[in-house]
């Protein structure tokens, strides 16, 4: 460091002119090693380490370091005895890690690198250095030259968890952009390749680029997560989603919050010269698929197949997590504090250590409701398979509600006094066709991921107040925040009205509880007198914890809170949603209340609803059964399938009503409530799909009803 500034990642020339033009005197922080370190070589040069992982998914790897750390680049911390990385024996603790599955390292934060490990086939593909030198694979350093070039090892099974620790400084090396390293590449090699590169884009008239970021959260890399159609990124055809961007007209990028990035981008004139990183692997990590055939060429249909998913200047190639996805896969982090996040494929089940302070507190309080720290997102004492094995050996429960009832409730009929939606409904159904086919969507969407907060989320800012949220940058607005009781505590919950036509909805879209906001959590239902519950998320999702468990629940069908008892008081499994209702009883007052909770359980962790039609029934139903106050609805981070169940309402209430309906207008007027709500193109496009549905259902029994 050079009078506080960190230059880990600087190149020699910047860190001169920084030496150059600062003040006499100095303050440094330097690093020393042993031994003099010598140059890694080019990429090709490099001998690759290959780990196959155990039988678990597991590789032993703890690792360290990444974007926006201290150390910037990839590190080995601790290798588990026994494991993978153990027996073959070529990585050791403070090694960097250059490449990965064939992709640079340099850029990418701690959470990218696990991303690419877990979209990885069974085979890991690492390259690495040791004091600015190459690691040697194990079995090239003891094999003589008789011996084959592949030796076969017995691998068992160990977890892999990543750690974010500082390590003792030891020397990087980042090759210039441009050099022979092979970070540089051509427009045909692109399509298939690892690779740097510089693109330069000259602002439109309005100073738009024409594409929208992803990421950036607790030091994680910017992505491009959207281009809009017929923009200046668009024309220029060389940016893609996917991209991960490490530098804004020179400056690095890699660590800034998404926020700071706009910000950069904003503040630029004239031309733009943007340093990317273009890499296939961890392209199939955020989508969720393999990435053994890193080919997006392959990946994409031509525009002019029918039906086909070109790519993003057609159609989409693949969907880039929103921020709650985002949010989910990485864990809540204080500075310098340690964190043990697990690294797994995602078919395997993982198995969590915590360190012996926490597993202690656990064990203490297992019986209770823990209320003086935050729920990690990297903890979680259930699994996904332990939740959905406790739900189906319990029994079906109560009939509330049949299949029958359900289909009936989405046979809507529109009213008679409204716009006459009737006469206008092949035209009405014609024009949501055109918007999707002609990618009308995406580009509202883009347009939309322009507005800014409303206000600074204050309250939710406070220090007093830090460990009441899920995820450290998805806050309630200070004006439209929900308050507890006569102080107006706090609560990372969000008022949420909508205006259909002389009727106003009123919300309340909030996180999933953490054990410490439980309490906090039912005192708002019981304030704001809420009778219904909508829960688009399970507890447990790709084994990440999404939401505590903050109901009664067979064969514990009652929870003691300080202020309140809860009492299960019947329930209903179906195929695609849980119905409970729950008795809660105020216990300074004794006054009993009975709250409708819906738990929506086929809603894919990355995606969204398989069927349209299951998803209506629910919000239905919801809207049949709603009496008194707020609907509070919640997934996760309160702001992605939280936002298009909303949305959903909305549009179906307005098509019932006979009222014109608006899309972005819609989705704007959530975004201005909570900042985020709809979190992807994908889920945008899926409101628009289940309008068109919606109303295709009500052309066909119109015309069953002429015959």
């Amino acid at each position: 460091m050079v009078n506080g500034v960190d230059v880990t990642a600087w190149s020699f020339e910047d860190a001169l002119a920084l030496l150059h033009s600062s003040a006499p005197d100095l303050s440094l922080v330097v690093g020393r090693v042993h031994e003099e370190p010598s140059a890694a070589g080019g990429p090709d040069e490099m001998p690759e380490i290959t780990l196959t992982k155990g039988d678990n998914g597991q590789l032993g790897l703890k690792l360290t370091g990444g974007a926006g750390s201290k150390l910037q680049g990839i590190y080995v911390l601790e290798i588990v005895p026994g494991s993978p990385a153990s027996v073959e024996g070529s990585l050791r603790p403070r090694d960097q890690i250059v490449y990965l599955c064939g992709l640079r390292t340099e850029g990418l934060s701690l959470d990218d690198a696990v991303r690419v490990c877990e979209a990885a086939s069974c085979d890991v593909r690492i390259k690495a250095t040791r004091n600015g030198s190459p690691v040697v694979p194990r079995e090239q350093q003891n094999r003589s030259p008789a011996e084959p070039e592949e030796v076969k090892v017995s691998l068992s099974n160990e977890n892999v968890s990543l750690q974010d620790q500082h390590l003792p400084s030891q020397p990087t090396k980042h090759a210039e952009e441009g050099s022979g390293g092979g970070e540089q590449c051509t427009s045909d090699s692109a399509d298939n390749e690892d690779c740097i590169i510089k693109i330069e884009l000259e602002k439109a008239a309005n100073g738009s680029l024409g594409f929208a970021l992803v990421g950036g959260r607790n030091g994680r890399a910017v992505l491009i997560k959207a281009i809009s159609p017929g923009s200046i990124a668009d024309l220029d055809g060389r940016l893609r989603v996917g991209d991960i961007l490490l530098k804004v007209n020179g400056d690095l990028v890699s660590g800034l919050t998404r926020n700071t990035v706009i910000d950069l981008l904003r503040k630029a004139r004239g031309t733009v010269q943007l340093t990317v990183c273009r890499s296939a692997a961890l392209h199939w990590a955020y989508s969720g698929r393999p990435c053994e055939t890193p080919s997006l060429q392959s990946a994409t249909a031509q525009p002019d197949e029918p039906g086909g998913t070109g790519n993003l200047r057609a159609k989409h190639a693949f969907a880039i997590r929103g921020a709650e996805e985002e949010a989910s896969q990485m864990c809540s982090k204080d500075s310098g504090s340690a964190l043990n996040s697990s690294l797994q494929s995602p078919s395997s089940e993982l198995e969590y250590q915590a360190d012996a302070e926490r597993s202690s507190r656990y064990l203490a309080h297992q019986s209770t409701l823990r209320t003086e720290s935050q729920e990690s997102e990297t903890y979680s004492w259930l699994s996904e398979k332990d939740v959905s094995r406790r739900i189906s050996i319990e029994p079906k429960g109560s009939i509330l509600v049949t299949e029958e009832e359900l289909t009936e409730l989405t046979h809507i009929t529109p009213a008679t006094t409204g716009i006459g939606l009737r006469s206008r409904l092949k035209g009405l159904i014609q024009s949501l066709q055109r918007q999707i086919e002609e990618q009308e969507t995406l580009k509202e969407f883009v347009a939309l991921e322009l507005i800014k907060p409303l206000d600074g989320c204050c309250v939710g800012k406070a220090p007093e107040n830090r460990e009441k949220n899920r995820y450290r940058d998805i806050l309630p607005y200070d004006a439209t925040r929900v308050p507890l009781g006569a102080n107006r505590g706090y609560i990372n919950a969000s008022y949420i009205r909508s205006r259909i036509g002389e009727e106003e909805y009123l919300y309340i879209s909030t996180q999933g509880p953490l054990p410490s906001t439980v309490a906090d959590f039912w005192q708002m239902i019981w304030e704001n007198e809420s009778n219904v519950i909508a829960m688009m998320t399970k507890e447990v999702e790709l084994g990440k914890a999404k939401c505590h468990r903050y109901w009664p629940e067979p064969p514990q069908n009652a929870v003691e809170l300080s202020e309140f008892h809860l009492r299960l008081d019947t329930y209903q499994i179906l195929e695609y949603f849980i119905i409970r209702i729950i008795e809660i009883i105020h216990k300074q007052t004794g006054e009993k209340r009975f709250i409708r909770h819906l738990q929506f359980t086929t809603w894919p962790d990355h995606g969204t609803p398989r069927l349209i039609e299951h998803l209506v029934k629910f919000v239905r139903y919801m809207r049949k059964i709603h009496q008194t106050g707020p609907i509070t609805a919640h997934c996760s981070a309160g702001i992605g399938r939280s936002g298009v169940l909303l949305c959903i309402d909305v549009l179906l209430s307005c098509i019932e009503k006979d009222l014109c309906f608006n899309v972005k207008q819609i989705v704007r007027e959530l975004r201005h409530q909570r900042f985020g709500m709809i979190q992807t193109q994908d889920q945008y496009l899926f409101c628009y799909e289940v309008a068109l549905q919606v109303l295709q259902n009500i052309e066909t029994r119109e015309a069953d009803l002429l015959q």
